[in-house]
C-alpha cells in the first residue's frame, strides 16, 4: 500500500523508489468475463484463518444479514465447524486447487474481502482479472487496487500501527456489514466491470524491467 509504503519509508528523498502491485497469469485475461448461472447469486469469501482476514466475522454477518434469504456465501480456506450448520446459505468448499478457486472466483458475483488491512491480495487481483467485482475496506493496498472495480467501503477501522503487534483485530458490526453488502448488492446489479489488465503479469514484469532500466543502466 503507498500509504504505508511512505509511513514507514518515508519520501525516500533521492534513493529510487517504485510501488509495482502483484499481477495475475495472463491466460485469465483471456476468459470471457461470465457469471455462472449457477453461481450468479452467490458471493465468496477465502483465505487463511488469519484474525485481520475476519473471514469468520464475515461468515457470521452475513448469516445474519437478511440477504442470505436470497443470496448464498461460498467459503474456501481453512475448516471452521462455523461454516458447516451456521445458515443453509452458507456453504464451504474446503482448501481449494487453484483451478477450482479460478472457476468460482470468476463465475460468482462478487469476491467478499473484508480484511482489516492488507497489502496486494492476489485473491483480489485475480477476481478483478476474472472481471468479478470486489468488495473491500478502505484501508491498506486493497482499496487501491480494487478502484472503480468494486465497492469501497469505511468500516471505521483504526489505521494499524505497524510499530507494535495488535492485541485486538477490530470487528465490523452487523449494521455497517449490512449496509456495505447492500450497496454492494445495487453495485453488481448496475455494473459490469471491465478485466484489469494493467494487473496482467506481463504488464507488471514491464513495469520492473523499466524501473531497472532507468535507474540502473548498463554501462
Amino acid at each position: 500500500a503507498r500509504e504505508s509504503f511512505h509511513d514507514v519509508y518515508g519520501d525516500l528523498n533521492n534513493i529510487p523508489s517504485a510501488i509495482i502491485y502483484n499481477g495475475a497469469p495472463d491466460k485469465l485475461f483471456n476468459s470471457k468475463c461470465k457469471q455462472s448461472p449457477t453461481l450468479r447469486n452467490s458471493f465468496i469469501v477465502a483465505g487463511r484463518a488469519s484474525p485481520r482476514k475476519r473471514i469468520v466475522n464475515t461468515v457470521y454477518n452475513f448469516a445474519k444479514s437478511p440477504f442470505s434469504k436470497h443470496f448464498n456465501l461460498l467459503v474456501a480456506g481453512e475448516h471452521n465447524p462455523l461454516y458447516l450448520n451456521i445458515h443453509p446459505n452458507v456453504h464451504y468448499l474446503g482448501k481449494l486447487r487453484p483451478d477450482k478457486l479460478q472457476h468460482y472466483l470468476a463465475g460468482c458475483r462478487g469476491l467478499l474481502h473484508l480484511d482489516w488491512y492488507d497489502w496486494c491480495p492476489n485473491l483480489i487481483v485475480e477476481a478483478l482479472a476474472n472481471c468479478t467485482p470486489v468488495l473491500c475496506g478502505s484501508i491498506g493496498g486493497s482499496p487501491e487496487i480494487v478502484k472503480c472495480s468494486g465497492l469501497i467501503y469505511n468500516f471505521s477501522d483504526p489505521v494499524p500501527d505497524f510499530n507494535s503487534i495488535p492485541l485486538e483485530i477490530p470487528i465490523i458490526s452487523q449494521n455497517k456489514f449490512n449496509d456495505a453488502l447492500s450497496m454492494f448488492i445495487d453495485f453488481t446489479s448496475a455494473s459490469s466491470i471491465n478485466p484489469r489488465k494493467d494487473l496482467a503479469i506481463s504488464y507488471i514484469a514491464k513495469q520492473y524491467s523499466e524501473f531497472i532500466s532507468y535507474n540502473f543502466p548498463l554501462r
